[in-house]
């Protein structure tokens, strides 16, 4: 039979596997040793090689994923710029539309929601002037109570702001 044992150092300062077998043609033992470093270095090579390529994965993996985040980043610190811009009153600013879909299409829709806005303002301020006109106005809700009436109407009827609204416009009939 044959017998292996690994001796951890040599008389020469080599750690070396041996074997021990008999030779029956001769009745000779045969003792051989052979360096671990030569045993283990095909396994040390494909150890290398594998670390080597879960290095150079994990790197690749790390640089798409700052790519991707930069990607994803600056179009949202674009739409942030411009949310603070109109949070701070500038109206005419706009969001850059790109980036990844979904970022782009939400840039889209600040941009639209600021138009919309822009062209809410600008009737409010055609209604504001018209409102202060020399006519008498007076605006109501949809259950036809007076909400607000211009300076024109309380000339005109002689009622104050405070005694009409929240009444309907049926206190103007004619029997005051």
């Amino acid at each position: 039979g044959v017998q292996t044992c690994a001796l951890p150092i040599w008389v020469d300062g080599v750690s070396r596997f041996y074997s021990v077998v008999q030779m029956p043609e001769t009745g000779w033992i045969a003792f051989v040793g052979v360096p671990a470093r030569t045993v283990f270095a095909a396994a040390r090579q494909r150890a290398m090689t594998a670390a080597g390529i879960a290095l150079a994965a994990i790197v690749s993996v790390l640089l798409m994923a700052m790519v991707i985040a930069r990607r994803i980043a600056s179009p949202v610190a674009e739409l942030e710029r411009a949310a603070r811009a109109v949070h701070g009153g500038n109206l005419g600013v706009r969001a850059t539309v790109g980036g990844p879909r979904d970022i782009a299409a939400v840039a889209q829709e600040f941009n639209a929601m600021i138009e919309t806005q822009q062209h809410s303002d600008a009737q409010l301020r055609i209604a504001a002037t018209a409102f202060e006109s020399r006519e008498g106005m007076l605006i109501t809700d949809a259950n036809n109570l007076i909400l607000q009436v211009n300076r024109a109407f309380t000339e005109i009827t002689g009622y104050t702001a405070r005694e009409v609204v929240g009444q309907t416009p049926h206190l103007l009939r004619s029997d005051r």
